[in-house]
């Protein structure tokens, strides 16, 4: 088993007497700091509902915005489990708040969680199921399908909208 380490850098200046300077200790707790966040969600086209599966795992890219919705806050990327419907995102750079957690798959209408956001504390593990409540979206913005409520499907182009332009490029 590979575990992730964390490798921690120093630079110091040293004259010609051989002089060391004096090192400064890094805020090793800021390194440590990564919120977690375990997300349960279906881009519709891969669900597969006679098995109850995705027909492929998949590359899921998430956002934190601020509660105004105009600020990316921090990014993730994770790949989606086909069998749990789960993806595991790290997010290094997110201070304590509430923000809006946003999933971006290649084909689907870009999500955002349900009004009023998320409270998270940075260093935390938290978990978001898209998939047991339509309430789970911002807008209620997800389908119905197989018992599941999932991101909807055909924004080819990722125009934000699903329409003949996607259809054509189909």
């Amino acid at each position: 088993v590979v575990q992730d380490s964390v490798y921690i850098y120093q630079v110091a200046a040293q004259d010609i007497n051989g002089n060391i300077s004096e090192l400064s200790n890094p805020d090793s707790a800021s390194l440590e700091a990564i919120t977690l966040f375990d997300v349960t969600v279906i881009p519709e086209g891969l669900l597969n509902i006679s098995t109850n599966t995705l027909r492929m795992r998949d590359t899921i890219t998430a956002y934190l915005y601020d509660l105004t919705g105009s600020d990316i806050i921090d990014s993730a990327k994770g790949v989606l489990d086909s069998v749990t419907f789960k993806v595991d995102l790290e997010f290094k750079n997110a201070n304590s708040g509430i923000y809006y957690l946003v999933i971006k798959h290649r084909n689907c209408i870009e999500t955002w969680s349900k009004i009023g956001g998320e409270e998270i504390n940075r260093g935390g593990t938290y978990n978001y199921d898209f998939t047991n409540s339509a309430g789970n979206a911002y807008g209620d913005n997800l389908k119905l399908k197989g018992g599941k409520y999932c991101l909807y499907s055909g924004d080819v182009n990722s125009s934000g909208l699903i329409n003949s332009t996607d259809r054509t490029l189909i």
